[in-house]
């Protein structure tokens, strides 16, 4: 009797995913704090639980993102009208799995914005955590976060719903750990957002970035805009996890 209690209590259990975001926020916090005061030992311990938290989330959403899929399949079958096509997704596609895979790929995109959260929360600039890449700003203003890691040629970002946001934060990779960010205010999102190419499958609005000669240029379906003059002066450093004890 006791067992089956157990289980029905496990059954009930839910998964904290606002408090292990959360904590995991005060975590990389604190690893800063600890990086600069040269605890080693403790550094080693935060960072081995961020890696894990960071598994996790990524393993709980491939889940969620599995468990949609296969509820769209069965309303789809009970309807009568759920065709077989080649290449059939048994999950649902977020803007954050849309995200560049090269040098990092989403476990990384999602370190470096905790890292520009808490640069932006340092200026006085609160940010709120929405869904995936979104955030929202004290003015209620909607700010896409994607991430890429920006080699020579050009590079997409991609991850930001078309229509979910009104300001972008392109975060660039250019170098390791150093993290270039692109503002696009909200007038140059009124002006050019319609003319940024949007994926038909995923419905995910892409920004094609192209750097040459320490110029950045921006991609879109009415021609190539320049958008060196957003880049922000100050460059965000974020290392790696697995090299954090480096900087000890």
């Amino acid at each position: 009797m006791k067992q089956r209690m157990n289980i029905k209590n496990q059954s009930n259990c839910e998964y904290p995913k606002d408090e292990l975001s959360a904590i995991s926020r005060d975590v990389l916090d604190k690893i800063t704090v600890l990086a600069q005061q040269g605890e080693a030992a403790e550094l080693i311990k935060f960072n081995d639980w961020l890696r894990r938290s960071v598994e996790l989330e990524k393993r709980y959403a491939d889940l969620a993102r599995g468990a949609h899929g296969v509820v769209a399949r069965g309303r789809q079958l009970l309807a009568g009208d759920a065709p077989v096509g080649k290449g059939e997704r048994g999950g649902v596609v977020s803007g954050e799995e849309m995200e560049d895979d090269s040098g990092g790929g989403k476990a990384r995109g999602r370190l470096c914005r905790w890292a520009f959260a808490r640069h932006e929360a340092e200026r006085g600039h609160h940010l709120t955590e929405l869904r995936g890449a979104l955030f929202k700003n004290e003015a209620g203003v909607i700010v896409g976060v994607p991430y890429g890691h920006l080699k020579r040629g050009t590079q997409c970002f991609l991850g930001l719903p078309a229509g979910k946001f009104q300001e972008v934060v392109l975060l660039c990779e250019a170098e390791k750990d150093r993290i270039r960010m692109i503002r696009l205010p909200q007038s140059f999102i009124e002006r050019y957002g319609g003319h940024l190419p949007v994926s038909r499958e995923y419905n995910q609005v892409k920004f094609k970035i192209e750097r040459r000669d320490g110029c950045y240029k921006l991609h879109t379906n009415a021609g190539t805009r320049e958008v060196t003059e957003f880049l922000d002066a100050e460059v965000l450093i974020c290392p790696e996890q697995q090299d954090l004890y480096k900087y000890v």
